[in-house]
């Protein structure tokens, strides 16, 4: 079985995207994860705000995808879904499931096959029971996710038909995800092959130009590198040359400037105080502009078209980069590709491997940093103590 893909499952920016009913839910799916499931499994979980005339009101808490397990494999489901699962529960409140099946086995008469799905809806249940959560809803889809059918409502079996899904054009929040830049790409087969997208006519020039620089390291400028990286990925423009690539490439091959860069980037994550000093913080800070907020997506995708435009031998920095930022950001399927490629390149590259174990676990990136502020200031007063 496949790594659980974590999704965001919460909009781009602080704006409420409001979703009324499951059928709402699993419109919106598509813009949850990222793009269009197939053959897969999406769990949603929502945490319980209070019941008003009987409707329940809640927040999502978790969202991911899993490849759709064959029959022989259904008993790993809790082991895979349940470390993540317990560990949103832990955070208090009352944990409800609405978990979706796309494209489920089918019989000789083309209908979905009943024992398969049975031992789905069991699974789940044993899964939800495991982690301290309640399976409230399971509905299964076919036909490219235009049809449903629910086997699961508010945690009683049904036997409800076929129904069309509602389209997205219907569906308000599906629309308030699309303003806030969370459209859905086809496949996950067109995300992955996003990350590994390669340029190989301008990886070859910078490659040229890493080989110029390794005869005479003195010209490497790491101001108008980190300046160019800045400006081309949370800006889009200028699109570095040939020379920048190859200094940025080098610089990244730096754990410091790499660690930096991540802090810069992701402070709710890394403290760039905790790499660098007063003065060279402050100076990174201002070569490196922070992560966008409006255009998170289009900054990682430019990240990665950097990354494609490096010699593959000499990509695993970079592309580590782009899987914590997507990790970070709720794009489950591009971290785990991202570091993926990374682990492909250099096996031992310990940013990966980490990253990796914080996928495979499923661990949620912290949103807050006034945790790791905490643990700081700790640290500071016991330095001082010593």
């Amino acid at each position: 079985m496949t790594t659980p893909e974590l999704a965001g499952g919460l909009p781009r920016n602080d704006d409420t995207v409001l979703v009324r009913g499951i059928n709402h839910l699993l419109a919106v799916v598509p813009h949850l994860i990222g793009y269009r499931p197939d053959h897969s499994l999406v769990v949603v979980a929502t945490r319980l705000e209070g019941t008003r005339h009987g409707v329940h009101r809640g927040s999502v808490a978790f969202a991911a995808r899993v490849d759709l397990p064959p029959p022989t494999h259904l008993p790993q489901l809790p082991h895979a879904l349940g470390g993540p699962l317990r560990r949103v529960a832990s955070e208090g409140g009352q944990l409800m499931l609405h978990t979706f099946g796309y494209d489920l086995p089918t019989g000789p008469d083309g209908e979905v096959d009943a024992g398969y799905a049975e031992a789905l809806l069991q699974t789940l249940e044993s899964t939800a029971r495991r982690a301290g959560a309640e399976l409230h809803d399971l509905d299964l889809v076919r036909d490219q996710g235009r049809e449903h059918r629910r086997l699961l409502v508010a945690t009683c079996r049904t036997e409800e038909p076929w129904q069309p899904v509602p389209p997205a054009a219907d569906v308000p929040a599906a629309a308030d995800f699309v303003l806030q830049g969370r459209a859905p790409l086809p496949s996950r087969e067109v995300v992955a092959a996003a990350v590994r997208r390669r340029d190989e006519t301008a990886a070859a020039r910078t490659d040229l130009a890493l080989t110029l620089l390794a005869a005479d390291p003195a010209k490497l400028d790491r101001d108008v590198a980190l300046r160019a990286l800045g400006a081309w990925v949370v800006h889009g423009s200028p699109s570095p040359g040939a020379r920048e690539r190859a200094w940025i490439t080098a610089e990244l091959h730096d754990r410091q400037v790499r660690d930096a860069l991540l802090g810069r980037w992701l402070p709710q994550m890394f403290d760039l105080h905790d790499v660098l000093g007063p003065d060279d913080a402050a100076l990174l800070a201002r070569w490196v502009p922070p992560w966008p907020r409006e255009d998170s997506d289009a900054a990682l995708d430019r990240l990665l078209e950097l990354a494609a435009k490096v010699p593959v031998q000499l990509g695993a920095p970079v592309v580590t980069v782009a899987a914590f930022v997507a990790w970070v950001h709720g794009q489950g399927t591009v971290a785990n590709e991202a570091c993926d490629l990374a682990l492909e390149v250099d096996p031992d590259y310990r940013m990966a491997v980490l990253l990796r174990e914080c996928l495979d676990r499923g661990i949620k990136p912290t949103r807050d940093g006034a945790d790791r502020q905490e643990r700081r200031a700790r640290r500071r007063g016991s330095d001082t103590a010593a």
